[in-house]
């Protein structure tokens, strides 16, 4: 997804004067992998029914993430395999949720025709509008995450 979060931890530069650049590095992605993996079961959750009403369960059964180092950073990433496709274009349905979007007919002018229950629904466009579950989760868990990498690396000065 696009959107990213920096988190600062409150006495972090104590932290990295006691703690050698291995150790660092290895507190840090220990506490990311947490961190990450905690996002990931949360989003989860609001995907099913906080956030989105769970229909068939597709979105969150495809969120993933991932802890990867890049150019010096320990980056945690989360995302989402199911895709959506459309004239040659595709993308996250994650990021259809979280942003917003408009679908419309392929041919200018037409109507876009599907069924709802037992209803069938005719319409010039669906207004999909960005409910922000990533974000929301996030928010919803910037201390706890901030504790636990907090946490991570107080582990890696003491040894353990």
């Amino acid at each position: 997804m696009a959107d990213d979060y920096r988190i600062e931890i409150e006495g972090f530069d104590s932290l990295r004067q006691r703690l050698t650049p291995e150790k660092m590095r290895r507190g840090l992605r220990t506490g990311m992998q947490i961190v990450t993996f905690q996002l990931k079961s949360d989003l989860i959750e609001n995907l099913r029914g906080r956030i989105l009403k769970r229909q068939n369960g597709n979105l969150s059964g495809g969120v993933t993430s991932e802890v990867v180092e890049e150019d010096g950073s320990i980056i945690g990433q989360i995302g989402n395999t199911v895709r959506w496709r459309w004239k040659g274009r595709s993308g996250s349905l994650l990021e259809v949720h979280e942003k917003g979007a408009t679908i419309r007919p392929r041919e200018p002018g037409g109507y876009l025709r599907f069924k709802i229950g037992q209803n069938w629904i005719t319409t010039k466009q669906v207004v999909i509008p960005a409910r922000e579950p990533v974000k929301k989760t996030v928010q919803a868990k910037l201390i706890a995450i901030k504790n636990n990498l907090r946490t991570a690396l107080l582990r890696e000065l003491r040894g353990e």
